[in-house]
């Protein structure tokens, strides 16, 4: 008779915490709903020693969210450039944002980002660098690789590193059209309008392509010498 008491007495006090846990439980799923600037997915930090770095800066940075509609969310952000999340801070905890398709443009700190669906008209996809306000502008492509831990002849390891890949730099001529830029000349003859000019600005500045930020001066001069508006 005292095993049954006892029984019924574990089986009361166990409905009693489950209704107790049944809000908390539907309050984080609401936490990690697929809003556009209003929620995301939970991040899950990884424990494992790892050298270098998957983020852009390794910080949060003030910044603003802007979704198609221009609503602004203004969030600490953190660009992870190996798996191409845009992370927020949020009360402590970090969230990857759930349809970045669904952003128009972010400001992390002084530097602006877009995100491009992955198309066939297109090699580039995901987050990258927006660094003139008006077409034709440059953009950016960012990313890291991870590199498993390695022996090395002499006994000694290597261990899981992120490296940065070489950036890759395009042209958007407009939200359809995009090319890589394999050479400043080829930029310049791409844009057609100012070549005299452009080519001269290009020695003088001594412009790389493999330079984001002189590629974007390069522009910047380009729009000066033209009536082109966005």
């Amino acid at each position: 008779m005292h095993f049954f008491m006892h029984g019924h007495h574990r089986l009361t006090t166990f409905f009693i915490l489950l209704l107790f846990l049944c809000p908390l439980i539907s309050s984080a799923q609401t936490l990690i709903s697929d809003t556009p600037t209003h929620g995301g997915s939970l991040h899950q930090s990884s424990k494992l020693y790892v050298k270098g770095s998957r983020y852009l800066y390794d910080e949060f940075i003030p910044g603003e969210v802007y979704d198609e509609n221009l609503n602004v969310r203004q969030v600490p952000l953190r660009l992870n450039l190996h798996n191409d999340a845009l992370q927020y801070l949020e009360d402590s905890t970090i969230f990857d944002f759930a349809n970045p398709s669904l952003i128009e443009k972010i400001f992390i700190g002084d530097e602006v980002f877009i995100y491009i669906e992955s198309s066939l008209e297109t090699e580039i996809s995901g987050f990258v660098k927006k660094w003139n306000s008006s077409y034709p502008a440059i953009l950016t492509k960012m990313k890291t690789s991870f590199f498993k831990k390695t022996t090395e002849t002499f006994g000694g390891t290597e261990p899981h590193r992120f490296a940065r890949d070489p950036d890759l730099h395009y042209l958007m001529k407009s939200d359809s059209e995009i090319i890589r830029i394999t050479s400043v000349k080829d930029l310049i003859e791409t844009l057609g309008a100012h070549s005299t000019e452009l080519y001269k600005f290009a020695r003088e500045e001594k412009v790389s392509k493999k330079n984001g930020a002189e590629l974007a001066k390069l522009m910047d001069y380009y729009h000066s010498l033209t009536d082109y508006q966005y």
